[in-house]
């Protein structure tokens, strides 16, 4: 996949553990990406409304962790349905470090949500991820 045709990543994590452990993930699934990191959901949110940011600020897909300082995820989710104002998504995948089967089951019935993973990520998971992104655009 050439830089141009590279997905770009948004990984939304306070744990920058959790943050390494998802790019090298995706090195060890062999995926040629462009990864940018947040820290928390707010710069996240203002980068996404900022005019001056590449590509209308929209990566292809968001990593977003749940249990976020400040904004949460949920929160997070609802304030970018109305940034975007029902324009087209990126592809959401949620990460928690634990299976709430509450979340699982708010995950799944979310509109814009496409996946739900337990952290630690694995290559397997970051390759499904990669797969639903490209499934979708040859739709």
């Amino acid at each position: 996949m050439s830089d141009m045709l590279a997905p770009y990543i948004w990984i939304i994590d306070e744990d920058l553990v959790a943050q390494f452990n998802a790019m090298i993930k995706i090195r060890q699934a062999g995926i040629h990406c462009n990864v940018r990191c947040f820290d928390n959901t707010h710069t996240a949110l203002v980068e996404l409304m900022d005019p001056e940011t590449p590509n209308n600020g929209l990566p292809d897909i968001i990593i977003l962790d749940l249990s976020m300082p400040e904004i949460e995820g949920w929160e997070f989710l609802n304030q970018l349905g109305v940034i975007l104002n029902e324009k087209v998504y990126p592809d959401i995948f949620l990460s928690s470090s634990s299976r709430v089967s509450a979340d699982i089951d708010r995950a799944k019935e979310h509109s814009i949500v496409k996946g739900f993973f337990v952290k630690p990520l694995t290559p397997q998971n970051m390759e499904l991820i990669i797969e639903g992104v490209e499934n979708l655009k040859e739709v």
